[in-house]
C-alpha cells in the first residue's frame, strides 16, 4: 500500500495497543507522530489501565481490540479523547499506519471526541458521550 503524502504532517500522540503492529508504530513515528507501544510498556494490562494511561498522557489509543467499544458505550469506561479501532482481517504490517496517515492527510476527520473505526472500505465515527473523556 502506498502512502501519498505532500505537505506538513499534523503531529499526534498515540498509545498503540499490543495488537497494533510495531512496523506501523515505527512508520507513524517516521512521520513525526509520537507513538508509545503497549507491547513494551504495559503488556498484558487490562483495557481500563490502557485507557487511564492514554488519558494521563493525552494520547489517542490505536487498536484492533473491539472490546473498547463495549467498555466505553455499554459499561461507560472513562476513556481518552479518541480511540481508533482498525477492522482489518488480512493486512501487511505497515498497512494500518498507511491507512491512518492517508486519513490524517485528507484532513476530513477530527479524532478528538470520537470512537473511530477504520476499515478498507470506509471510516466511521461515533461521538463519545458528553463530559466522559478528558
Amino acid at each position: 500500500m502506498q502512502y501519498w503524502w505532500t505537505g506538513k504532517n499534523i503531529d499526534m500522540n498515540f498509545l498503540a495497543d499490543e495488537n497494533f503492529p510495531l512496523t506501523s508504530s515505527k512508520l507513524l513515528q517516521q512521520h513525526d507522530h509520537k507513538v508509545r507501544s503497549v507491547a513494551y510498556l504495559l503488556k498484558g494490562q487490562p483495557d481500563s489501565r490502557l485507557s487511564n494511561e492514554a488519558i494521563e498522557k493525552e494520547e489517542f489509543i490505536i487498536t484492533f481490540d473491539k472490546d473498547f467499544g463495549e467498555l466505553i458505550f455499554k459499561k461507560k469506561l472513562l476513556h481518552p479523547s479518541a480511540i481508533i479501532l482498525f477492522r482489518l482481517h488480512h493486512f501487511t504490517p505497515d498497512e494500518p499506519a498507511v491507512m491512518l496517515l492517508n486519513i490524517i492527510k485528507e484532513n476530513i476527520y477530527s479524532f478528538a471526541g470520537y470512537f473511530t473505526v477504520i476499515s478498507r472500505n470506509k471510516t466511521r465515527q461515533r461521538k463519545f458521550s458528553d463530559k466522559v473523556y478528558t
